[in-house]
C-alpha cells in the first residue's frame, strides 16, 4: 500500500524512451504491477529501508533528495576526470588506470554464449578470489577475507633458498589493480568479438585497507557497521554517512568497509544472480541510466540462478531472456542521482543504457522478514537453496560473528536502557540493592539521531519501532539459528527470553554481567579454539559422539564453548542441588570464576 508522497508508476520522458528502445520491452516499464515504490523525502526512504521488507519491492528515492549523495560529493577527483569523454568502461579504464594503481576491481565481459566471464591476467600466479557477497562468480572481498598480500597462494615458501629461485611474477594483489586489469581488458578486446562494448567493471575498491578518515581514532565499532576504523571504500561519502551513525547502527550489519562501485557502458551490465549472503543492497546511481529487474524470492529465484546464472540481458534478447523478464516482479529504470534499495537474496540483473556508475552497500535490517531470509543463507536444498555458488560455512560463521558484534554495539550505544538488569550489576551489592527497583521505563533514553533533517514526531516513532524490531530480531535469531543460540551474549539471550530475567539469582546475574562485557575478540578466539578441538576430536574418533546431556538441557553462557565447562571450572547446579529453587527441567550455570579466567 502506497503511503502519502509515494507513487507506484514510472513515467518515461521521450529521451528515456529512446534509451530504452532496442533493449528491454518498454511495456515492462509501463506495467504498474512491476513498478517500484517511489518516495519523495529521505524520511520516507529511511522508513522503507529500515522498517519494511525488501523481498518483493524496490524502493527508489528519485534524485537522492535530501541526502546529499551526488556524484560531486561522493566520487573522488580522479574518478570524475575519467568519466569525462568516456562512453564505455574500457575508455574509462584507460583514463583512470595510470592514476589508480591503488584501486582493484574485477573486469567482466560477455562471451559468445552470452554469459558474463571474468577477464583474467595471463601469466600471474594465484587464483582469483571468489565472491562472498553479491555475485557467486564476480570477484569481491568480504570483511572476513584476508587483505591482499596475505593470501597463502601469493607466498609458496618462506625458505630463503626457495625464495631466491622464484620468478618475478606479479603478486595476487598486483594482478587485481587497475593497471593490470587494463592489460587484461585490452587482450580480451582484441581476442573476443564484442567484448570491448560489454566490458563491465565490478566491485571497485582500494587494494588495501586504510584508516577511515570519517572515523574517530578511538572508535570501537565493529568492522561491519558505520564507524569502522579501517575501510576499502573509494567514496568520499557513503549512504550510511547520509543516514547517520545511529540509523546505520540499527541494523544487523551495514557494510561500509567493503562497498563496491560498478562502471559500465551501454548494453553492459551484471548478469542474473543471487547474492551468496541473503542481505539487502542499498544503491546510489551516481551517473547514467540503468535498467534493473528483480524476481520473486524462493523457487523462482533459485531456478533462475541454476539455469541462467550470469546471463546478461543485453540486446538482442533471446527467447529465454524474454521469458525470464516476463516473470520479473519489478522492472525499474534508474535515473542519475537515484537512491534505491533491493534485496540481494533474490534473483536480480542490471543493464546500463549509457555510461553508468552505481555504488552498492550491503545491509541486513531488523525487519523479521529480512532477518528470516538472511538466516536462509547457505542452504542448498529447498525453495530457497542454491545449487552452486553457496558461501562456505566458515565464511558464513565469520559474517554471523560480526552480526553479533553489531548487536552488542546497538545494545551498548543506543538501547542500553533495555538492559536494566545487567546495568544495575556493574557495581557492588549496595548499588544493586539501591537500583533493583529501577525499571527500564524510568532510565534515561536518547532517541536515535538521523543524519538528515527529520521531523521530531517521525524520529520518535522511528525510535520506538526500531526498539521493538531489535528485540524481535534477537528472539528470532536465537530461536531459528544454532550459531546465534550458542554465541549471543547472555544479556541478549535474556532479552529474547519470554520470562522475566529478574528471577535469576545474584550469582548468575554477576556472571552474566561479566560475560556480557567480554570483548568480541575473546568470543571469536573461544569459538576458533572450540572449532579446533571439535575437528581434532572428530579426526581421532570419527565414529564416536561426545557424551552430552539431552538436547536443550545445556547451553553456553556468555559466549563460552559447550566443551569448555571443565576448563573454565563451571559450577553446574541442577534441580537436586541444595539451596536452589528451580522449576522442573531447568539447569542453572554459574560461570563467574570461568568468565573471570577467560577475561584474564
Amino acid at each position: 500500500v502506497a503511503r502519502e508522497g509515494e507513487t507506484m508508476a514510472t513515467l518515461l520522458t521521450p529521451a528515456e524512451r529512446a534509451l530504452v528502445e532496442g533493449t528491454w520491452p518498454i511495456e515492462l516499464l509501463s506495467d504498474p504491477r512491476r513498478a517500484p515504490i517511489e518516495v519523495r523525502t529521505p524520511t520516507d526512504f529511511a522508513y522503507r529501508v529500515l522498517l519494511s521488507s525488501h523481498l518483493e519491492d524496490v524502493v527508489v528515492l528519485r534524485g537522492g533528495a535530501g541526502l546529499d549523495v551526488g556524484a560531486d560529493r561522493c566520487l573522488p577527483a580522479w574518478f570524475r576526470d575519467g568519466l569525462r569523454g568516456a562512453t564505455t568502461a574500457l575508455e574509462f579504464l584507460r583514463a583512470v588506470a595510470p592514476r589508480a594503481d591503488h584501486v582493484k576491481a574485477t573486469v567482466e565481459y560477455v562471451n559468445a554464449q552470452g554469459v558474463q566471464t571474468e577477464a583474467k591476467v595471463v601469466g600471474g600466479r594465484g587464483r582469483s578470489s571468489r565472491s562472498s557477497s553479491r555475485s557467486s562468480d564476480a570477484s569481491r572481498d568480504d570483511g572476513s577475507d584476508r587483505e591482499d598480500g596475505e593470501c597463502c597462494s601469493s607466498v609458496r615458501s618462506r625458505s630463503p633458498h626457495h625464495a631466491s629461485k622464484k620468478k618475478r611474477t606479479p603478486t595476487l594483489a598486483q594482478q587485481r589493480t587497475l593497471p593490470a586489469k587494463l592489460v587484461a581488458a585490452e587482450r580480451v578486446a582484441r581476442e573476443e568479438t564484442n567484448a570491448a562494448a560489454t566490458l563491465y567493471l565490478c566491485e571497485m575498491r582500494l587494494a588495501k585497507t586504510v584508516d577511515n578518515p570519517r572515523s574517530s581514532k578511538r572508535s570501537t565499532k565493529p568492522s561491519a557497521i558505520l564507524g569502522a576504523r579501517r575501510t576499502k571504500t573509494i567514496l568520499r561519502r557513503q549512504l550510511a554517512d547520509a543516514f547517520g551513525e545511529d540509523l546505520a547502527m540499527c541494523t544487523l550489519s551495514w557494510d561500509t568497509q567493503d562497498d563496491g562501485v560498478f562502471v559500465g557502458g551501454r548494453n553492459s551490465g551484471k548478469g542474473i544472480h543471487v547474492d551468496q549472503v541473503y542481505w539487502s543492497n542499498v544503491g546510489n546511481n551516481l551517473a547514467g541510466h540503468k535498467l534493473l529487474a528483480t524476481w520473486p524470492p524462493g523457487d523462482p529465484s533459485s531456478r533462475l540462478h541454476r539455469d541462467m546464472l550470469d546471463a546478461v540481458f543485453a540486446a538482442p534478447l533471446g527467447t529465454p531472456h524474454l521469458d525470464a523478464l516476463s516473470r520479473a516482479s519489478r522492472v525499474v529504470l534508474l535515473r542519475p542521482g537515484d537512491v534505491f534499495v533491493i534485496s540481494g537474496g533474490v534473483a536480480h540483473a542490471t543493464l546500463a543504457l549509457d555510461l553508468n556508475v552505481t555504488a552498492y552497500e550491503s545491509l541486513v535490517t531488523l525487519n523479521p522478514h529480512n532477518v528470516r531470509h538472511f538466516l536462509r543463507t547457505g542452504t542448498r536444498n529447498g525453495p530457497y537453496g542454491l545449487s552452486r555458488g553457496v558461501m562456505p560455512r566458515s565464511e558464513l560463521e565469520d559474517y554471523k560473528d560480526r552480526v553479533v558484534d553489531a548487536l552488542e554495539a546497538i545494545a551498548d550505544d543506543l538501547f542500553d536502557d533495555l538492559f536494566d538488569d545487567a546495568n544495575r550489576r556493574r557495581r557492588g551489592p549496595r548499588h544493586r540493592r539501591r537500583r533493583r527497583s529501577l525499571t527500564p521505563s524510568r532510565r534515561r533514553h536518547r532517541p536515535v539521531r538521523p543524519g538528515f533533517a527529520m521531523p521530531a514526531a517521525d524520529t520518535l516513532a522511528l525510535d520506538v519501532v526500531l526498539r521493538e524490531l531489535f528485540v524481535g530480531a534477537v528472539r528470532l535469531l536465537k530461536a531459528e539459528d544454532r550459531f546465534f543460540r550458542r554465541w549471543l551474549p547472555s544479556r541478549l539471550r535474556r532479552l529474547g527470553d519470554d520470562d522475566d530475567s529478574s528471577a535469576s539469582s545474584e550469582d548468575s546475574d554477576d556472571s552474566d554481567s561479566a560475560s556480557s562485557r567480554s570483548s568480541s575478540s575473546s568470543r571469536s578466539a573461544a569459538r576458533r579454539s572450540s572449532k579446533k578441538r571439535r575437528r581434532s576430536s572428530s579426526s581421532a574418533s570419527p565414529n564416536r559422539r561426545a557424551a552430552s546431556p539431552p538436547r536443550g538441557r545445556r547451553r553456553p553462557v556468555g559466549g563460552a564453548p559447550d566443551d569448555s565447562e571443565d576448563r573454565l571450572s563451571h559450577r553446574v547446579v541442577t534441580d537436586d542441588s541444595p539451596g536452589r529453587s528451580a522449576s522442573p527441567g531447568s539447569l542453572h550455570v554459574d560461570e563467574h570464576r570461568g568468565a573471570a579466567r577467560l577475561l584474564r
